[in-house]
């Protein structure tokens, strides 16, 4: 007799909404077609009128093999709040069809992975878990929720729902070593898996051609203003540009309460900024390609997906000393972290970075094939889907 096929787990991966591209959304497009020859993946797409749209539905077909994951749309309510510090925030709730296509969702799963903190999905999910006896893992994509005081500042509804989840979820995957030490300090009792990110992509090897006539320091990610900083890059470009106007700054970004700040930084600096909007994939990595710094004023980050795409390409980087970048930012060749949040020091570590580069681009070109072997190396989408694996056919 021949082998009996063995059937293949059914994981179903509950998200913010696909739409808004954020970087649960990324990664969890990018793990699905990882694993699709090792589950069965259904991804759980909440919706709603109100959403923020960065990327279609046709342009994410184009961009992931999709082919064998299954993308279950369900229609929400879409309740626009604006949280102390996360500026608007959309709850979705689901309504009667797109509740039953959560509940089948749920009910034909063997093991359950919530990307989204919305609190109303977040309880329908571990409550429907719950009732048809399946694994629930919770996945640490939000950068506030083990904050003790996000950008800051205290904010309750974070504190009620970290309390909430903490004493009913089991197992939390963890995706830097700051959140499982944060875990520990809040005396958490379940299971615990650190897994980091990984290289979706093959990049680009480092070559001499680019960066010869310009210098061009990159930003990349959502135009938020406390998250990711964009006021403090603001004040970034306008000391740097004080003091040297041969610099340019390529802003890649859409979408969020910064939007208005770059507006007036490229009409104010037209020789000096250019601001590309969102971009396809392809023009993202052209602009690795011809980037000579990376850019990440963040005040906090859960991994800082864009850091490590960049320096993935060997771009050298300048980030704020928080939580993400001082994870991947470890050794001095990958660039420089600098404290909280001064950026008279972060506009002088740019101007340093193009001093090195006109002082010997041959040397500039060693640093960044530097970058490219250790981050290629460390970040392997193969180790992550080893360890991704063996988390989801443990219990």
């Amino acid at each position: 007799m021949g082998n009996k096929k063995t059937s293949k787990k059914k994981l179903t991966i509950i998200l913010n909404t696909l739409q808004s591209f954020g970087g649960g959304e990324r990664w969890a497009l990018e793990t699905a077609v990882l694993l699709k020859k090792r589950f069965d993946i259904t991804l759980v797409n909440p919706v709603s009128r109100i959403d923020v749209v960065r990327m279609s539905k046709s342009e994410l077909l184009r961009t992931y093999n999709l082919k064998g994951i299954h993308i279950m749309d369900i229609e929400c309510h879409g309740v626009s709040t604006k949280l102390q510090n996360t500026g608007r925030f959309t709850t979705r709730v689901p309504k009667a069809k797109g509740f039953s296509k959560l509940k089948s969702a749920i009910m034909n799963a063997d093991i359950v992975y919530e990307v989204t903190l919305n609190p109303v999905l977040i309880s329908y999910s571990l409550l429907l878990s719950r009732v048809y006896k399946k694994r629930f893992i919770l996945g640490m994509h939000n950068p506030e929720f083990l904050m003790e005081k996000p950008g800051g500042r205290e904010d309750p509804l974070l504190n009620l729902t970290q309390k909430f989840l903490l004493k009913r979820v089991k197992e939390i995957h963890a995706l830097t070593e700051t959140q499982v030490n944060m875990l520990h300090r809040l005396n958490y009792k379940g299971r615990v898996y650190h897994i980091p990110h990984f290289l979706y992509f093959e990049p680009a090897k480092p070559h001499a051609a680019a960066n010869r006539k310009e210098f061009i320091c990159l930003f990349v990610g959502r135009l938020a203003v406390l998250q990711k900083g964009i006021d403090l890059l603001e004040e970034i470009i306008e000391k740097t540009l004080k003091k040297n106007t041969h610099i340019k700054f390529h802003i890649i970004g859409s979408r969020d309460d910064g939007e208005e700040i770059v507006k007036r930084l490229e009409k104010k600096y037209r020789s000096n900024v250019s601001w590309r909007g969102f971009v396809s994939d392809t023009s993202l990595k052209d602009e690795y390609k011809m980037a000579n710094l990376f850019l990440m004023p963040s005040r906090y980050e859960t991994t800082g997906l864009s850091l490590l795409e960049a320096q993935s390409y060997g771009i050298p980087a300048v980030a704020f000393d928080v939580s993400g970048p001082n994870e991947i930012i470890r050794a001095s060749a990958q660039g420089a972290l600098i404290k909280p949040f001064d950026t008279k020091k972060f506009s002088n570590s740019i101007l340093n970075f193009y001093g090195l580069h006109r002082k010997s681009s041959k040397s500039y070109l060693n640093r960044k094939l530097k970058i490219y072997k250790l981050i290629k190396e460390r970040y392997n989408d193969k180790k992550f889907v080893s360890k991704f694996t063996k988390m989801l056919n443990q219990h």
